[in-house]
């Protein structure tokens, strides 16, 4: 699945797209770096057929300010072909209760479609997670980890139990558990979607050190 997060401004379509997961090159051919680039990509390599569908509800997440999913194609930069997207879509709102912008999961549901004769099942939540190419680890308001998927599990070296209620601030050099800590329990009473550390350069420790 691809992750991306985009602050809309005044175009709910076409706003700054702020992160998209290195996935969507092997998915649909382009790179991170061409999405961010131009505003305007995504929108544009949406099938025809299925563009007021994607603008309908993304004026319903603004105005709802309540979670989505929508499903629609997307063609890709190569092969001219259109791939069916499932987009699980979550509005971010600052701590004022304002609207920002999107923070999505995109899974390719092409093969599903087509053997179902466009009959989708619904997917869990823990193979949503499951299918994403990045590590996620899931944690809850204590900063205890409550899930965290393989690639996850492979990143740090730690099985899944011992990933399971282990304190998210063991996974990071000690200079930072303190500031990491900090920083959760500000933003605990107000609680939004956000990537964490967009933009920086984070660091974190493996179980061998």
């Amino acid at each position: 699945g691809v992750i991306y997060v985009v602050e809309t401004g005044t175009d709910l379509l076409r706003g700054k797209v702020i992160f998209v997961s290195n996935y969507v090159e092997r998915l649909l051919g382009y790179t991170p770096s061409e999405f961010i680039d131009n505003p305007e990509l995504w929108f544009s390599i949406i099938h025809p057929d299925d563009r007021e569908n994607v603008r309908s509800t993304s004026f319903q997440i603004q105005t709802s300010k309540q979670p989505h999913m929508r499903v629609y194609r997307v063609r890709h930069k190569n092969s001219r072909k259109y791939h069916w997207m499932e987009d699980r879509v979550t509005p971010q709102i600052d701590e004022h209760g304002t609207f920002k912008g999107f923070l999505g999961i995109a899974c390719d549901i092409t093969k599903r479609k087509v053997a179902h004769e466009g009959r989708m099942s619904e997917l869990t939540y823990e193979r949503i997670v499951e299918s994403i190419h990045d590590a996620i680890l899931v944690v809850d308001s204590r900063g205890m980890i409550v899930h965290a998927n393989r690639q996850a599990e492979t990143m740090f070296g730690y099985t899944p139990m011992e990933l399971t209620n282990k304190a998210v601030e063991s996974l990071m050099p000690e200079s930072f558990m303190e500031e990491n800590v900090r920083h959760r329990d500000q933003d605990a009473p107000h609680p939004h979607p956000r990537v964490m550390g967009a933009g920086l350069e984070l660091k974190a420790r493996r179980k061998d050190g």
